[in-house]
């Protein structure tokens, strides 16, 4: 893998992160269930752990 391909999944997943953290932290701040947000959190998880 080339510096720049690495350095581009490396941005790639510093994004998803900062995205699935703002979906989470929108959830909480909409007082959403506390097992809606935990199902969330697992499904993006599992979304993550499928992609390269």
């Amino acid at each position: 893998m080339s510096d720049r391909n690495y350095e581009l999944y490396v941005e790639k997943k510093r994004s998803r992160a900062e995205g699935e953290a703002n979906v989470l932290g929108v959830m909480k701040d909409m007082n959403f269930p506390a097992e809606q947000i935990a199902e969330v959190q697992a499904r993006l998880a599992a979304m993550a752990a499928k992609q390269p």
